[in-house]
């Protein structure tokens, strides 16, 4: 399997969730381990800013 690796960060945690979903649905990730490295919240102007990092490998083939 491939693995891809990814940092990244969100102004909100549901765009993260959704694309989660939105992979998870087109069966793009075979399997999904979601590690919250660092859940940091920072308030900028009433803004929320969430750091997540996380791993996926993708299906066999791909």
């Amino acid at each position: 399997m491939d693995f891809l690796c990814f940092d990244l960060v969100y102004l909100n945690s549901s765009i993260a969730l959704k694309v989660f979903q939105t992979l998870v649905s087109m069966k793009i990730i075979w399997t999904l381990d979601f590690i919250i490295a660092n859940s940091i919240s920072l308030v900028l102007g009433g803004i929320t800013v969430v750091d997540f990092q996380f791993s996926v490998s993708t299906k066999p083939g791909q």
